[in-house]
């Protein structure tokens, strides 16, 4: 029986030719989600907002071995900073002038630790930039869809039916900023937990700035964008919170160097810092 010219336009096959047309115009990697992106949408049957959520979480899950391989190197930067700070203390205390202290010595024995622990000052920034990348390849790969594949006039939900349009209500573009300022927060903890504070108060102020700015600024993408946002602010929650429990912590080597804030650096503390040192370095 032949199909009706409807049938023909929202048939699986159709949609399929409609997905690898708009992905052959792209690089590898923006087809390749593209593709990922119509593999969990045929195969789960569920609608295009959903498998842009499913899909954003499977690929996202894939990167959790560099996520924690990444906090591990933060905690190491923790430790050769915290020992650079006690050799200050000590050449201040045997009466050096300031200006000296950042001399040929202590900048040798920086070198020499940084290479010890195979870190540099801008390892904390590494999943920053690989991060980036990744990111606007799905902002290409699912901003490409919503304007060549037709099944994404319908591909929503609720008062979001319309995933090639802005969210007309602004709810997702909100919530899209509270999800990534909750995530800053929560990983801000974390990293203060693992050991006084890893990330640089730099850091912090940039990635507040960028979770408030993306409220305003995802209220001018497509729905099918806010999909992917949304879902990336709650991975980044959830990963956070679920590190933060001790069990997982310690099932991932994660040692947890307890300082109060205003802990002076003496013998005892330097001692736990080299346990710690070759803990986390084993």
């Amino acid at each position: 029986m032949a199909q009706t010219p409807i049938e023909a336009v929202t048939s699986p096959a159709a949609v399929v030719s409609k997905v690898a047309g708009a992905a052959a115009d792209w690089f590898l990697p923006v087809e390749f989600l593209q593709h990922c992106f119509d593999a969990v949408h045929s195969f789960t049957g569920c609608n295009w907002f959903l498998s842009i959520a499913l899909t954003t979480l499977i690929l996202k899950t894939t990167t959790l071995p560099f996520l924690i391989n990444q906090l591990k190197f933060n905690i190491r930067v923790f430790l050769v900073t915290l020992q650079l700070k006690q050799i200050e203390k000590v050449i201040r205390d045997k009466g050096v002038e300031p200006e000296a202290v950042y001399g040929y010595e202590v900048q040798e024995k920086k070198e020499k630790l940084y290479k010890e622990y195979g870190v540099t000052p801008f390892t904390p920034w590494k999943w920053y930039f690989m991060q980036g990348p990744i990111s606007v390849c799905f902002f290409l790969a699912i901003w490409n869809m919503a304007e060549k594949v037709p099944s994404f006039k319908n591909g929503g939900a609720y008062w979001f039916t319309d995933l090639t349009t802005p969210d007309s209500m602004y709810l997702l573009p909100v919530l899209i900023g509270l999800g990534f300022l909750t995530s800053v927060e929560v990983w801000r903890h974390l990293s203060e937990g693992l050991g006084g504070n890893p990330i640089s108060g730099t850091r912090i102020t940039i990635s507040r700035v960028l979770a408030v700015g993306l409220a305003p600024l995802s209220a001018s993408f497509p729905t099918a964008i806010c999909g992917y946002l949304l879902t990336y602010s709650f991975f980044l929650v959830l990963c956070g919170l679920a590190i933060k429990v001790p069990a997982v912590k310690k099932s991932l080597g994660l040692p947890e160097i307890a300082m109060p804030p205003t802990a002076t650096l003496d013998e005892e503390v330097l001692g736990r810092i080299i346990i710690f040192s070759k803990d986390i370095q084993s």
